[in-house]
């Protein structure tokens, strides 16, 4: 991972969603929206930089 911004988002993603409450679909995650975007992001970068072959299936997957 290049940047650090990248790791705090993916840990912040990580800390709110694994200690959150089940609530079911009707409610929003403690994220804000830039927050989600820029986990998003450092989520698909870590998975591009470690495993290029999956993120290439992704990008396939999603077109």
């Amino acid at each position: 991972m290049k940047d650090k911004l990248d790791v705090r988002a993916l840990e912040r993603l990580v800390q709110i969603e694994s200690h959150g409450t089940i609530d079911g679909l009707g409610t929003l995650p403690d994220l804000t929206l830039e927050e989600a975007i820029r986990a998003a992001e450092a989520g698909i970068n870590f998975i591009k930089e470690v495993g290029e072959d999956h993120y290439k299936k992704m990008c396939a997957a999603c077109k």
